[in-house]
């Protein structure tokens, strides 16, 4: 029963993968494509699928609507102030590649309409084979299109299969790496279905948002003169609210937002029904007004007659702060006094609401694709009849009624919304019933510890099958916090969110059991997810598997082979490091002083001592020699490759390392990806392991050991065994049997 409830704790999502099919335009791409793409050292690396088409074309336009900076909503650099121009996503590409199904490269002239100007690049550097220079789609509003900026690729001949390539350089640039891409044969991209949208009456008083539903909003703002570049600017003028994207001078679908009534007096959280953003919750701290497609996050704002306009609304967050709408389309807070109004920039802070005239054949598909999303989550969650308190039940009466209503000939827009409504409602609520198949199952292997079936190592005589002590004290804690997450969770992707951390750490436990001894040396490469995780752009960390050793060791030497430049010293890599660190397997840092260390290479310059790996300082840097005359020790390249040899302060049979290293000179370099960890005063070489054979060696012992942990030179009867062999060579083998 046990072994049912751990494997079931264990199974994850398979994405099957399907026949390729003939693509279909338009074409969009975003974070759930892998935008902006992998971070590599220096940049960032984005490749597409391979699209196919049954009609060739001679030009492909790339249309940006967002990039990390929109994102991010730094809205300083948004386009919204000072000489940057109108509110749309600029785009940073290094190189561009298109390719077909051989990878070789489709050559392509390209234009866009967003020239080049100030620091940004010559739109020939997207196709001139080199990755240092860039292009940059302007942000000066003297050159900026009133639209996306889009890149318009032009083939030499008809193309049918592609994929794109390209690369976004790190710096500055990162801010512009896009996030959001439409494909189009040279035509318009538009982002979101036109959904058979008409701009409807004008709403009056507050009866007319009465319990909510879909609504465009357009803010007033006159001509002006801008101060910098002295031309009269009439953008937006009135400016419809158009996803996070500021405002638009025309409404489309783009602008529709569902104002879901809080239960508040005239108060709704405003919702972008075409790419699922809510306007956030923002303090006085911050002036400018937000995005966030993280539900949490959502504003409450309050409607409210506007007294010097009538028919049009005031809005308000937090009571004392409303949202004005600026020049450029850009909303903001504003303290409810006279005299914060003041602005070199005209603002405005009244609304004008109208309803949204919509064709409810045109919007079926937004049920339709709330009906799917809770279709998958039935049949991946199923029915959890323990815990299950009539969720179950709602989930599927809602999207029963959701399928009635888009098989009616005749709805109503309220009908289908009020339906996609009362299926993301009931959700959460449902999705979170799944939790419990794991913490039942983990509450299974928590009992067995107690019971002494499994058991945890005290240490340091490890036995296979065992777990560090502390590997079962973090399985409890996060049990309880998963309950607490889920308890608490309001939104689906907080319930998701804590599923899966909880999932990572059922993972995370299993694979920390001790299967086997390590038999040093052993060689850590990129395999072993090196060079390590990047930490807020400053430096990366990695760690180690933890070691278990059949003895003791009070020492082992770090041998350095590649790294992630190749900087050479003589015949052999130098390398950086800014903290080496030794832990137990319970989690516990082993102190490491100046004295614990000696190496064979140093850096002979004051700063750059063998200190700088336990001075905890993580901003210090290590480094091995890397010209003649550096290194006081005389290393020529002729001892070998560099090393460090780690004396610990105490012997141990189980440990793992944890190495940082940070940016030096504007990068991560000489970081080392490829090194072997092995006995002290050993000198080893990238083929020092190799697949050793123990076919016909002498076999010197056998230890056979129950799941208890408990050792004997004979088999336990009725139980699985697992063997220990030693053999004459040294080789340690351990297998499973089990033993009638």
């Amino acid at each position: 029963m046990r072994k049912n409830l751990l494997l079931t704790a264990l199974l994850t999502l398979v994405a099957s993968l399907g026949m390729a099919q003939t693509s279909t335009w338009p074409i969009t791409l975003t974070r759930a494509d892998g935008l902006p793409g992998v971070e590599g050292d220096e940049a960032t690396e984005f490749v597409s699928e391979l699209y196919k088409f049954d009609e060739p074309i001679t030009k492909l336009r790339i249309t940006v609507l967002s990039n990390v900076l929109f994102d991010q909503q730094k809205t300083d650099k948004l386009g919204t102030s000072g000489q940057n121009g109108p509110a749309f996503p600029s785009i940073a590409i290094s190189e561009l590649e298109v390719r077909n199904a051989n990878n070789r490269r489709i050559s392509y002239e390209p234009t866009s309409n967003a020239g080049s100007v100030n620091s940004g690049g010559a739109i020939e550097n997207l196709c001139d084979g080199t990755y240092s220079t860039h292009f940059l789609s302007t942000t000066y509003m003297g050159a900026c299109p009133q639209a996306f900026h889009y890149i318009e690729l032009e083939f030499d001949s008809p193309v049918s299969e592609f994929r794109l390539k390209w690369y976004s350089r790190e710096g500055n640039n990162i801010d512009y790496m896009p996030t959001h891409v439409g494909l189009t044969p040279g035509t318009e991209y538009s982002p979101f279905p036109t959904q058979g949208f008409k701009l409807g009456e004008q709403v009056k008083n507050l009866e007319g948002i009465g319990e909510g539903g879909l609504y465009v909003i357009e803010g007033h703002v006159p001509a002006y003169t801008h101060s910098f570049t002295g031309t009269t600017r009439s953008y937006p003028g009135g400016g419809f609210w158009y996803s996070p994207y500021g405002a638009c001078e025309t409404a489309s679908a783009a602008c529709i937002v569902d104002l879901i009534p809080t239960g508040k007096p005239n108060t709704y959280n405003v919702y972008w029904m075409n790419n699922g953003h809510y306007l956030a919750n923002m303090e006085k701290s911050n002036w400018t007004c937000n995005w966030t497609d993280i539900d949490v996050d959502a504003a409450q704002i309050t409607f409210a007659p506007c007294d010097t306009v009538p028919g049009d609304f005031i809005i308000t967050m937090h009571d004392t702060l409303i949202i004005g709408h600026e020049s450029l389309g850009q909303l903001s807070l504003i303290e409810f006094k006279p005299e914060m109004m003041a602005s070199s920039k005209p603002r405005t802070w009244n609304f004008s609401i109208y309803k949204a005239d919509m064709n409810t054949e045109g919007i079926k598909f937004m049920l339709q694709e709330k009906i799917d999303e809770a279709e998958s989550y039935i049949n991946s969650c199923g029915y959890n009849e323990i815990e299950d308190n009539g969720e179950y039940e709602q989930i599927t009466a809602a999207v029963s009624k959701g399928k009635s209503i888009i098989a009616k000939s005749e709805t109503t827009v309220k009908e289908i919304i009020d339906c996609r409504n009362e299926i993301t409602n009931v959700m959460p609520a449902y999705v979170a019933l799944s939790v419990y198949t794991y913490v039942d199952s983990v509450q299974n292997i928590l009992d067995a510890f107690d019971s002494g079936e499994m058991k945890t190592s005290e240490g340091p005589n490890w036995v296979i099958g065992t777990f560090p002590k502390i590997a079962v004290s973090e399985l409890f804690s996060a049990v309880e916090e998963a309950e607490e997450s889920i308890e608490n969770a309001k939104f689906l992707t907080q319930v998701n969110n804590a599923i899966e951390n909880f999932k990572k750490e059922i993972d995370k436990f299993w694979a920390r059991e001790v299967k086997g001894f390590t038999i040093l040396p052993v060689r850590m490469t990129a395999e072993n997810g090196l060079p390590g995780e990047l930490n807020d752009e400053t430096g990366v960390t990695w760690e180690s598997p933890i070691f278990y050793l059949d003895k003791e060791v009070n020492s082992f030497r770090y041998t350095v082979f590649h790294t992630t430049h190749g900087n050479y010293y003589g015949d052999y890599e130098h390398y950086s490091l800014s903290e080496f660190e030794v832990y137990t397997p319970d989690g516990k840092k082993i102190e490491l002083t100046e004295d614990c260390f000696q190496t064979n290479s140093v850096y002979d310059r004051p700063g750059y001592g063998i200190s700088c790996l336990c001075d905890n300082k993580y901003n210090s840097i290590f480094l091995s020699a890397w010209n003649e005359g550096q290194d006081p020790n005389g290393y020529d390249g002729s001892q070998g490759h560099a090393y460090i040899e780690i004396t610990l302060p105490k012997a141990v049979t189980a440990f793992y390392i944890r190495q940082y290293n940070n940016k030096f000179s504007g990068a991560i370099k000489d970081t080392p990806i490829d090194f072997m960890i092995g006995p002290a005063g050993v000198a080893v070489t990238p083929t020092s392991i190799g697949k050793v054979s123990v076919e016909g060696d002498e076999v010197v012992s056998v230890t056979y050991y129950n799941l208890s942990g408990e050792s004997s030179e004979t088999p336990f009867e009725g139980t699985i065994n697992i063997v220990k062999k030693v053999y004459a060579n040294g080789v340690i083998k351990t297998e499973k049997q089990f033993v009638k």
